[in-house]
């Protein structure tokens, strides 16, 4: 967000990760972003962030992207109130899971495991991993998925819960 050559406000946005590439239709994969972070100034105004979004929107459907994601943490304080007033659908939660590792007394994300230890499972950790295998970092729920279907053709995975219209 440019206004009188300052910058007042960026969004970031990034291919999906296989899960969700691997879930998406084949026509829509490549068409398909996730919307990372955005950040707006205070001196940007009331409703700068949801107006970015929608700028953003905009510019990319007349991109040809078909599909935008985002995601709110709960555990983050994060409800999606901005998403909401960007005219994003809410489309269910995803399922948390067992990405964290309790190894030598510090925990350990899935990346973290590839990364520091040269491995991908916990199998492959082995005794290394303290107490139960299914341990998670925060025992929190899900994130809540948001989306911006931007080409009215393409068809979201079934489980992925839209409201009803």
């Amino acid at each position: 967000l440019w206004r009188e050559n300052h910058l007042y406000g960026v969004e970031m946005f990034s291919n999906p990760p296989l899960g969700v590439y691997q879930l998406l239709d084949a026509s829509i994969r490549k068409r398909t972003l996730i919307l990372l972070r955005g950040a707006c100034s205070l001196d940007a105004g009331p409703h700068a962030a949801s107006m970015l979004i929608g700028a953003c929107l905009r510019d990319l459907r007349r991109r040809g992207y078909a599909l935008v994601i985002a995601y709110a943490d709960p555990a983050a304080g994060e409800r999606g109130v901005i998403y909401r007033a960007a005219g994003a659908l809410a489309a269910g939660w995803t399922v948390p899971s067992s990405r964290y590792a309790l190894v030598d007394g510090k925990w350990y994300s899935r990346s973290a495991w590839r990364s520091r230890f040269g491995v991908t499972t916990l199998r492959a950790l082995g005794t290394r991993v303290q107490g139960k295998r299914d341990e998670r970092y925060d025992g929190s729920c899900g994130r809540q998925r948001f989306v911006w279907v931007l080409d009215q053709r393409c068809e979201l995975p079934p489980t992925w819960c839209l409201p009803k219209s």
